[in-house]
Order: C-alpha cells, then structure tokens, then sequence
C-alpha cells in the first residue's frame, strides 16, 4: 500500500515541479524535501516497523521533518537543489556504476549547486524542470513502453517544462 501511496505522490508532485517550480518554490522547496525524506523513509522503516499503520505513520513524520528543515534552510536548499539536479544530469546519460559516473556527477552537482547563487532563476527553473521530468518518467515506463530510451522523453519534458515555467514565471527573479 506504501508503494502506490509513494508512487502518487511523487507523480503529482513530479507534474507540479516540472511545469511550475519556479513560481511554486516556495511551497515547492519543502514538498521535494518531503517527497525526498518519505521515500528514504518508505524504504528503511519498514526493516524497524512491522505494523503497516505505524510504517505510514512515522515515514510521514519523516517527511514533515524534512519540509519543516527547508523552510529553514532555503539557501542550501537551493543548492542542494542544483547539486542533486547537476548529478542527476550527468548519473542520467552516463550512469553512476563506475567511478568516473560517480565522480562527474559529483562534480556536475558541485557545478550547478554554485551556479545556483549566481543564477538562481535559471538555475532553479532548469532544476525543477529537470527533477519532476525525472520523478514523471520512470513511473510512466513503468506501464508505458516507449519506443525510444526514456533519457529522451525526460529531456522533452525538461524542455518543455523549462519554456513553460520561465514565460510564465515573470521577470522577477
């Protein structure tokens, strides 16, 4: 049951970040951290917990725990944020099975976790768009089959949802 809960959630929340996280960041910042820490949480607690009831229960607490900590910390959020999105990019089209996946996502995250600061807009729309085409893809594949590899239909959504949010999100910044 934790499953489709789980797998719910970070579709309609994938959807919301891909296509408008940049006018929503605020709300947004702490429903990835949410999303981030109930799927962690979805999958150890479990090893603890016997009692379906109580598994909910505490990975939800989990989760509020990680959106009330982003409020609090949106600068590193933001970073963390770019980091996660420059290692997603590269793990995504090189794999993150060797070393040198492992290390260039490292250093692609460390990349857009600086680029954040300066260019906090594009970074953040780019970021967004990029983390919910990631959270959408994998759970349509799942009963979908596409007739090419889903890397190309994440970087669709991507796009699409990049042009989306930046002439939509005005020029505030």
């Amino acid at each position: 049951m934790l499953d489709i809960i789980v797998l719910v959630i970070k579709l309609l929340i994938g959807i919301v970040i891909c296509f408008a996280g940049y006018r929503l960041r605020k709300t947004l910042l702490p429903l990835i951290w949410f999303v981030i820490c109930f799927e962690l949480a979805s999958k150890y607690v479990g090893m603890v917990f016997t009692d379906p009831k109580i598994e909910l229960l505490v990975t939800v607490l989990i989760g509020l725990i990680g959106a009330f900590f982003s409020y609090n910390l949106e600068k590193i959020t933001i970073n963390i944020l770019g980091f996660y999105a420059g290692f997603s990019v590269f793990t995504s089209i090189f794999g993150n099975t060797d070393l040198i996946g492992i290390v260039g996502g490292i250093i692609l995250g460390i990349v857009f976790a600086c680029l954040a600061v300066k260019l906090y807009k594009i970074i953040v729309i780019a970021a967004t768009s990029w983390i919910g085409a990631s959270m959408i893809v994998p759970l349509v594949i799942n009963y979908v089959t596409l007739p090419f590899e889903s890397i190309y239909l994440i970087v669709i959504l991507c796009v699409l949802g990049f042009i989306i949010q930046f002439f939509t999100s005005g020029k505030s910044s």
